[in-house]
């Protein structure tokens, strides 16, 4: 027999309490952001935080009024109990976590429990249907009408997918909801505003006109890059940055050196997004000594093409706790920087007759 459960697990900036058997506050803690990476294996289910398995998390979404909400499928019938079950979220708290009463910087979901009594502060009991989720045989006994009476449930089978070996999948990471932020860049509104940034090793350059061409990025080769201030296996998608040729202004899209804002030597006239090397893209360099400097030394294979990169809300796939796909993102910047990271991103043309003469 198995249960679907479904509720709020927390809350970001709410508080969660502890209390010792007598009942008094022994700690309490809240954070100002939640992480949407969960765990590559995927996060269990126990009941009051014993860590042994009961079931698996099938979904989570972030929503609007900042609740984490969770979908799960658990052994057993839990239909039948006489109290009301909580969800309670294992956390891994990160920035001032060294006081018995704290405010964290963020917070990560490890692991969620059920329980009679939460430690989150204005916790309300989950729902529960029982069947699961996944399997279509438990479904056709839910009322007709359950896709409309219960919307979390209908968004959890939506992203799970409802084809082969749907009923061993689980959540892997923690669907965004909330309105976007306009930014900057109006295209960008789906956009968080962490920027990271790649380079790559420079290649086959010569000079005729005041244009550099480069592969910003490959596509589907893996690279070790620093997430975080973590090493991880990053690889990105082809279509990553396909809708790049619909951000407004895109010839404003500036060339800088060591992804410097202040030392901006360019702009970008030419973005192809399909490019069968990756993302490819040509800078019009401005008549400056830092864009002469940038021109002779990218002529000289002394500089690496970069990127600097935002990915977008549900932008990302987690394989593993240390492998990340990167399927959908908006480009901040091109820059020229000494440090390779991709292998095959390079600069592809350097030309400046003008220039040229005069040497």
């Amino acid at each position: 027999m198995t249960t679907t459960v479904w509720g709020v697990a927390t809350k970001v900036g709410g508080t969660s309490a502890h209390y010792d058997r007598l009942g008094y506050l022994t700690g309490a803690h809240a954070y100002r952001s939640l992480a949407l990476e969960l765990p590559g294996d995927g996060v269990i289910i126990d009941c009051d935080h014993d860590h042994v398995e009961v079931g698996r998390l099938l979904y989570a979404e972030l929503g609007e009024d900042e609740a984490l909400r969770c979908v799960a499928v658990v052994d057993g019938d839990l239909t039948r109990a006489e109290e009301p079950v909580y969800f309670s979220p294992e956390l891994e708290l990160r920035g001032d976590v060294d006081k018995s009463i704290c405010v964290a910087r963020e917070a990560a979901m490890l692991g969620l429990s059920l329980t009679f009594s939460p430690a989150t502060i204005g916790a309300s009991p989950v729902r529960v249907r029982a069947g699961d989720l996944r399997n279509r045989v438990d479904r056709g006994k839910w009322s007709f009408a359950w896709r409309t009476n219960d919307s979390l449930l209908a968004r959890a089978l939506d992203y799970l997918g409802d084809g082969y070996r749907v009923e061993q999948r689980s959540a892997t990471q923690i669907v965004d909801m909330r309105p976007r932020r306009a930014p900057s860049l109006a295209f960008a509104a789906r956009t968080p505003a962490r920027i990271e940034t790649r380079a790559a090793s420079t290649v086959d350059v010569s000079t005729q006109t005041r244009t550099i061409e480069l592969v910003c990025v490959p596509y589907g080769k893996p690279a070790v890059v620093d997430y975080r201030g973590r090493m991880i296996e990053e690889t990105i998608s082809n279509r990553a940055f396909a809708r790049v040729e619909q951000q407004p202004n895109i010839e404003r899209i500036r060339a800088n050196r060591d992804h410097d804002p202040r030392r901006v030597f360019g702009r970008c006239v030419n973005i192809s997004p399909f490019h069968v090397d990756g993302l490819h893209a040509a800078i019009k360099v401005s008549r400056t000594t830092l864009g002469d400097e940038s021109i002779e030394l990218a002529r000289d294979g002394l500089l690496d093409s970069s990127i600097g990169f935002a990915v977008e809300p549900d932008g990302e796939v987690w394989e593993s706790r240390n492998r990340r796909r990167v399927t959908s993102a908006y480009l901040d910047h091109v820059a020229l920087v000494a440090n390779p990271a991709y292998a095959d991103a390079r600069i592809v043309g350097v030309r400046d007759s003008r220039l040229l003469a005069g040497v």
